[in-house]
């Protein structure tokens, strides 16, 4: 094998795409020569020919390692959050957020790790109750969870954590770990219980593993919509404002459906 890219397949023709790779994950093409610039130009252009092939309405490559030129792919500009974990501890700079942790804490609320698959269900409606909060469809069935999940129990990239509240489930983070680096996945709570700050837990707690385990970065992802809340909450814990570019290829149904959405 010369070359390859991983990514994901989203849906059906007529609304078909591709994302490499999805939720701000770092995306990839790969070479065996990574030098060669005629050979990756060939291999880009054979992609675009793929994706038309199959009625890709979208496709996008979100910051990959090393990426060409390309007269179909648009490069654009995402902000995303990032931690610096150089301290042996970390308690958040501002006051509110430490205020948070130590009243959660107090409330009763307890971070587990998700080590038990029958909590598969709660933790599905938990992610689909979230989903309809912010007006968007789930990409993944449960099927894809309860892979991850089997995965995960001998992986030690995966962080997978649940927040309890006695014994009911109330919120859950997913967290991967990739050469020294760590990003925020998915976090999924239920809003009748945001009283007791089921966030501030989980950021707490993944934030002292991975210190732990000497990484040095933490990716809180990017921020759709560039909205304000989001980005205060981010900067709570410190975290600084960093760019990195997304590339995005769209045919004719593509640049109709997408036309007045950002992202």
């Amino acid at each position: 094998m010369k070359a390859g890219i991983d990514g994901v397949f989203f849906g059906n023709y007529p609304i078909r795409r591709f994302d490499a790779m999805p939720d701000g994950f770092p995306g990839g093409l790969y070479f065996s020569e990574p030098g060669d610039m005629d050979y990756q130009r060939w291999f880009l252009s054979s992609l675009e020919d793929k994706l038309r092939s199959e009625r890709v309405i979208r496709a996008t490559i979100n910051n990959p390692h090393s990426m060409t030129e390309s007269k179909t792919f648009n490069k654009k500009i995402i902000l995303a959050h990032i931690l610096e974990l150089t301290d042996a501890e970390y308690w958040p700079p501002r006051k509110e957020a430490r205020k948070h942790i130590r009243g959660s804490k107090e409330r009763g609320g307890r971070v587990e790790l998700f080590n038990n698959e029958n909590d598969l269900e709660l933790f599905y409606q938990l992610a689909q109750k979230t989903k309809i909060r912010h007006n968007q469809k789930m990409a993944y069935p449960i099927e894809f969870f309860s892979q991850l999940f089997g995965i995960s129990a001998n992986c030690s990239n995966i962080l997978w954590l649940k927040v309890m509240l006695e014994s009911k489930m109330i919120a859950s983070q997913i967290s991967f770990l990739e050469k020294g680096e760590a990003i925020n996945w998915q976090f999924y709570y239920d809003k009748m219980y945001s009283y007791y700050k089921p966030g501030y837990l989980l950021l707490d707690y993944a934030i002292n593993y991975f210190i732990k385990k000497e990484i040095k970065y933490f990716s809180m992802g990017s921020t759709p919509g560039n909205l304000p809340s989001l980005i205060d909450y981010k900067k709570r814990w410190g975290a600084r404002e960093k760019q990195y570019y997304s590339y995005e290829y769209f045919n004719w149904l593509g640049k109709f459906l997408y036309r007045w959405r950002n992202g």
